[in-house]
């Protein structure tokens, strides 16, 4: 009986592929493929949570790994309630990821940002922007106190910075900051320098420290000659102004009477007795406060009048 299964087998392949599930009920089961979990996408923002100084420019970059999006979204918050959504530029893209950007190019209010991937709904974590302020003039106010000879009245120039007066007026300035100061510091320099070869003082001017009181300095000088001034402040912090505007100082010399004689306009031969007509022009750039004539007759002495 064996003998007839035996032959009945090698004779018919389904009774052999039956007997084969009989004996090795295991041995024609496929095997099942090995899944991998998909990678997490990652977000790397830069630079990440950060301090500005307020005005700056800041540009946003985003690596986005195990993705490769075509679009991802800048979430800016800047009053703590509303979010503001910006289109990134997509800069690079390969097998391990995408690599995206965008550019802000003043900075004025302290905010919190984030990138979202709309397709997938997934959103990094929220990166916080923090601003600090340098100290710096935000006004000066100008008193210009003339000399006696030019017989014009002081004047106040509330707002104001650059200086043109004649030589001689005493200046006073009251100057405003952004914020409350350590010290403030007046620095002059030649206006006809240019360069660092010319960091020396202008001539008659010498620089000082301010009277500093919360957020007014004050400073005091005598207009000497042409010169600039510039106004360095430290903050409570120690934060130092940047790049200080400079102010110009022009002075306006004083110039000599001019005297003209009209008639008679060359030398004369008169007789004994006999007027002469005499015709000055006589003039100056702040007026003439008196005006003498002196004359001498052979032998005698000068005589005014």
């Amino acid at each position: 009986a064996l003998a007839v299964v035996v032959l009945a087998l090698q004779e018919s392949s389904e009774l052999r592929a039956a007997a084969q599930r009989l004996f090795q009920p295991y041995a024609t089961v496929p095997r099942v493929a090995e899944v991998q979990p998909a990678m997490p996408i990652v977000f790397v923002v830069e630079p990440g949570d950060v301090e500005l100084q307020r005005g700056s420019a800041l540009t946003v970059v985003v690596r986005v790994e195990n993705a490769q999006p075509s679009a991802l979204t800048l979430r800016l918050q800047d009053d703590r309630l509303n979010w503001r959504d910006y289109p990134m530029t997509l800069d690079a893209s390969d097998e391990s990821g995408s690599s995206f950007s965008y550019y802000l190019p003043a900075v004025m209010k302290e905010s919190v940002y984030a990138v979202s991937l709309a397709a997938t709904a997934q959103t990094s974590r929220e990166h916080r922007i923090t601003l600090f302020d340098l100290p710096q003039v935000e006004n000066i106010a100008v008193a210009l106190d003339f000399p006696d000879y030019t017989g014009e009245e002081d004047s106040l120039e509330p707002d104001g910075g650059d200086i043109v007066a004649p030589e001689g007026t005493e200046v006073g300035l009251t100057i405003e900051f952004n914020k409350p100061l350590a010290s403030a510091r007046v620095e002059f320099e030649s206006a006809s320098s240019g360069g660092e070869e010319a960091a020396a003082e202008a001539d008659g001017y010498t620089s000082t420290n301010l009277d500093v009181k919360g957020l007014t300095a004050s400073a005091a000088f005598t207009v000497k000659g042409d010169g600039i001034y510039r106004i360095l402040a430290t903050d409570l912090d120690g934060l130092q102004s940047a790049a200080p505007l400079d102010y110009y100082i022009r002075s306006i010399p004083d110039q000599p009477p001019v005297l003209t004689l009209r008639r008679p306009g060359a030398d004369q031969e008169v007789m004994p007795l006999e007027e002469v007509m005499l015709e000055v022009d006589a003039s100056d750039d702040y007026g003439l406060s008196e005006f003498v004539l002196n004359y001498a007759v052979v032998g005698t002495d000068d005589s005014e009048v």
